[in-house]
């Protein structure tokens, strides 16, 4: 699976992170820097009357994969 990550910094300069899960893999740099800019400007996520995306910093897709450890078993069914 692979998610996109929005990177931003705050108005106290601490690094704030969008996880999206469903976004298409096919994005590109001048779409999601525009997307990035509008949420900034917008303020929409405040904290205190602090913007917690106040700057966009870097976009990026990450793969997430799982590594299976241990499997309960199915109990029988009769």
């Amino acid at each position: 699976m692979r998610n996109l990550e929005l990177v931003f910094k705050s108005d106290e300069n601490k690094v704030k992170t969008i996880k999206l899960s469903y976004a298409s893999s096919t994005l590109g740099e001048a779409v999601v820097k525009n997307a990035m800019d509008r949420i900034a400007k917008l303020e929409m996520f405040q904290k205190d009357g602090m913007n917690l995306y106040n700057t966009p910093v870097c976009a990026r897709y990450v793969e997430i994969k799982k590594y299976p450890i241990y499997q309960a078993p199915v109990p029988a069914t009769k």
